[in-house]
This record gives structure tokens, C-alpha cells and sequence, in this order.
């Protein structure tokens, strides 16, 4: 919960759209750690769609990790598709 409070405080600063994404990137990794499968989903699903490019191939990584601790196997294969 600390690093979750940490990027939160982060996301005051001014940046620009990719560092944002990446410290969105982060969060949801943070989640997923901290079991919050279906949390952590909704913030790396929005990023496979929204982040930079360089992004998009983690957030489907690890919204499919989310996906397969949820037990969502096709899911799963559809978001490495």
C-alpha cells in the first residue's frame, strides 16, 4: 500500500502522457501483487488501448497474468493474441 500511496503522490507532478502511463503501469503491477486480480485488470485493460505504444505489449502481459489468477484461460490467450 506504501508504493500505492507513492505513485498516487507521483501522479500530482507534472509529466508527461507516457510517464503516466508507465507509473499506471506500475500501479496495476502493484495490485496484481497485492492480489487484486480484478483491480489491477481494469487498470491494465484500459492501458492496452490508451498507453503509448512501448506500453501496450506489458499492459496485455499483465493483464493477462490477471486473467489467468482469475482463472479466465481464454481471456487470457485473447489478451496475448
Amino acid at each position: 500500500e506504501d508504493a500505492e500511496r507513492v505513485l498516487r503522490e507521483m501522479g500530482s507532478i507534472p509529466s508527461t502522457p507516457a510517464i503516466m502511463a508507465g507509473m499506471e503501469l506500475e500501479r496495476g503491477r502493484l495490485l496484481l501483487d497485492q492480489g487484486k486480480a480484478e483491480a489491477a485488470l481494469e487498470v491494465l485493460a484500459r492501458l492496452t488501448t490508451s498507453a503509448p505504444p512501448s506500453l501496450v505489449d506489458d499492459a496485455a502481459y499483465w493483464a493477462a497474468k490477471c486473467e489467468l489468477k482469475l482463472g479466465r484461460f481464454e481471456e487470457a490467450a485473447e489478451e496475448l493474441a
